[in-house]
């Protein structure tokens, strides 16, 4: 192949890629979590035909009970500048995991409400922390005539995550900085890998700190933080499986990302609506996806752009930008081998070379010199001749068989014979 051929097919390549990274964003997730219109509360779940919205849950914003919790709009690295750290984060190796499909389910009210009258038993004593720790968690009256209705998991985590943030300096600290956005990743605090602290406490901020990070597109820092952690330790295990599911998934992590997603579905019926609908989406999604494939490539493409939007240019975006090109090479050489393929077919040297005749009478592909094998029919002079009544049956059998005008060509044949014989 030329190298005009070559440098037009380059260009051609990437305009396709190009044009399939504009489809990227909702054909991937198909409803990104990390966007604010597809936060995973119950209130604003995906639209289902004939769904209506539950008026009877409280908002997850109002329950938010802590005065000195207000909202930030920038937070600042806490142990220097971003590319120092999570520029170079190391996910674990995905594709060797396997996961254990054990069997879950989320636990009730009360239950994690003993749980964390337990933990703060604890950690204080002052009966004004403890009122405003528990102002969520009333007490079920045994004597009620209806029973309560159970708050969902989301609920029941943004709850527990206030309680721990009256009672705890450092809880308060990361919660303030989970119900903010930001475009860069601060270094979270080492007390969240401290073996001496409470499971409860650590396990839970885990999963806030992950879903917060997803919700702000920081899936290689939340793959890293929910790493590990498993459906049984957190008062809400259908939202862990579910953002993990969601990393997996936008890093492109087939294999491990389909064991998460049938470990979510498990019980299917237990979580959130959106949670189970977009899951299914992204399981649809994964087990089309090919290695290498142009929509494989878009979609690292649309990796390294939302890294360079973090502001990353580290060695794992080289890695990604190299690994991109590398499958573009693979897919331009197969291109021009295919050309060449059809190149040569249609050369002059291309000879049929039939091992057997054709099924159907049609017009056969080739341009060779049409050379047949030639076979002894006799001397010419009486080639063809029939006697008179043999003559008449084989035209009385073409005019049953074909067409009329087949007759007509047949005759004229016949009558040529017989004038050659009289000459």
């Amino acid at each position: 192949m030329t190298g005009s051929h070559t440098i037009k097919l380059l260009g051609v390549l990437f305009a396709i890629v190009i044009f399939a990274i504009s489809f990227v964003g909702p054909a991937s997730v198909l409803a990104d979590p990390s966007e604010d219109n597809a936060k995973p509360d119950d209130n604003d779940v995906m639209p289902i035909d004939g769904a209506e919205p539950n008026d009877d849950v409280m908002p997850i914003d109002d329950i938010m009970p802590i005065d000195d919790l207000e909202p930030i709009d920038e937070v600042e690295p806490i142990d220097g500048p971003a590319e120092e750290g999570f520029d170079e984060v190391e996910a674990p190796e995905p594709e060797e995991v396997e996961i254990e499909l054990t069997e879950w389910t989320a636990p009730t009210e009360a239950e994690v409400r003993a749980q964390l009258v337990e933990w703060i038993e604890s950690q204080t004593t002052d009966e004004e922390v403890i009122e405003a720790a528990l102002a969520e968690w009333p007490e079920a009256d045994p004597n009620a005539e209806e029973s309560p209705v159970e708050p969902t998991e989301t609920e029941m985590l943004d709850r527990l995550v206030a309680s721990f943030a009256a009672v705890d300096a450092d809880a308060s600290d990361l919660t303030r900085l989970c119900r903010s956005t930001v475009r860069i990743a601060p270094s979270l605090p080492e007390w969240l890998a401290d073996e001496s602290r409470s499971s409860f406490l650590i396990e839970n901020m885990r999963l806030l700190v992950g879903r917060w990070m997803v919700h702000n597109n920081l899936y290689d820092e939340a793959g890293k933080q929910m790493a590990g952690m498993v459906p049984q330790e957190v008062v809400a295990p259908g939202t862990l499986l579910f953002f993990q599911s969601v990393v997996h998934h936008r890093l492109l992590e087939s294999k491990v990302g389909l064991q998460r997603i049938e470990h979510l579905l498990m019980e299917e019926d237990d979580i959130p609506r959106r949670y189970a609908a977009v899951a299914r989406l992204m399981q649809d999604d994964l087990q089309v996806l090919k290695d290498d494939s142009l929509d494989h490539i878009a979609r690292r493409m649309g990796d390294i752009k939302r890294r360079m939007d973090l502001g990353r240019a580290g060695p794992r975006v080289r890695e990604i930008e190299d690994g991109v090109i590398d499958s573009l090479d693979k897919m331009i050489e197969e291109l021009e081998k295919q050309q060449q393929q059809q190149s040569s077919s249609s050369s002059g040297g291309n000879q049929l070379q039939p091992s057997s005749p054709a099924q159907d009478s049609q017009i056969m592909g080739g341009n060779g010199p049409g050379n047949v094998t030639r076979r002894n029919i006799g001397s010419g002079a009486d080639w063809g001749d029939l006697p008179p009544q043999q003559r008449e049956e084989a035209l009385q059998q073409i005019g049953q068989d074909f067409p009329s005008h087949y007759r007509d060509v047949i005759e004229q044949y016949f009558r040529r014979l017989a004038a050659e014989k009289v000459q």
